[in-house]
């Protein structure tokens, strides 16, 4: 239960940070990433900006970019795709949940050119937050978490990883030629 808190605290300072962050002082191609290992229940919950995962910043102004967003979900949701688990902790994809795409969760919509807005790069900058659900029979075996998501979203450089798992913490910044994150 503690690490569940932990985690939750995590989640929630990493949120804070790219809610207020990229506001100001943005930077793309980086992303955050919160592992937890309660039992047999693992979560791993992952942030980035619009941009580092659809291509653009801001609310879809073309029928490409809405078409791009509405593809988003989908590529998202490939848990196979994007994590690599120890296959020794046999772990089973339950289930994932997905917020911050526009028109969802009240973000912004698209809009016509002629609206009366400031400068495109003042607009929001959207961040997405995924999270992934397994249940692991042998979770004691579960030893690194692999990330495919820089093959997948090839505009992420950089994901700042923490983990809580099996009562240790750990943290590492995870990179293209580096993209797992190891536990003792």
């Amino acid at each position: 239960m503690i690490q569940v808190l932990m985690a939750a605290g995590m989640t929630a300072a990493l949120s804070g940070f790219m809610s207020t962050s990229h506001e100001h002082d943005h930077d793309h191609g980086k992303a955050n990433m919160v592992i937890v290992l309660e039992e047999e229940a693992l979560s791993v919950t992952f942030e980035a900006h619009q941009a580092d995962l659809a291509g653009f910043e801001t609310a879809p102004r073309s029928a490409e970019e809405i078409h791009i967003l509405e593809e988003l979900p989908a590529r998202l949701s490939a848990a196979e795709k994007l994590f690599a688990l120890t296959a020794s902790a046999s772990c089973e994809f339950s289930g994932m949940e997905v917020s911050g795409l526009p028109g969802a969760d009240g973000h912004e919509e698209p809009h016509d050119k002629g609206e009366d807005h400031e400068d495109d790069h003042h607009e929001a900058h959207l961040v997405i937050s995924a999270t992934y659900h397994w249940s692991c029979r042998s979770p004691r075996k579960l030893k690194e978490v692999e990330t495919l998501l820089f093959e997948e979203f090839p505009a992420i450089a950089r994901i700042n990883a923490i983990a809580f798992l099996n009562g240790q913490q750990t943290a590492d910044i995870l990179l293209p030629q580096r993209p797992r994150i190891k536990f003792k």
